[in-house]
């Protein structure tokens, strides 16, 4: 689980910008999960609902 760390913190980031209504930097982290870690698919949803 080496890249488990850096998931989770990107995960919780992503979920406090979105939080605080930083829907920008919600946007930026959630597309870095996907690029980092293309198999989320679970992470890639929620990604989407900021879109919209």
């Amino acid at each position: 689980m080496k890249n488990g760390g850096r998931y989770q913190g990107l995960y919780v980031q992503a979920i406090a910008a979105w939080a605080k209504k930083e829907i920008d930097l919600a946007i930026a982290l959630q597309e870095e999960i996907a690029r980092k870690f293309p198999r989320d698919s679970i992470s890639v949803q929620q990604g989407q609902y900021n879109y919209f």
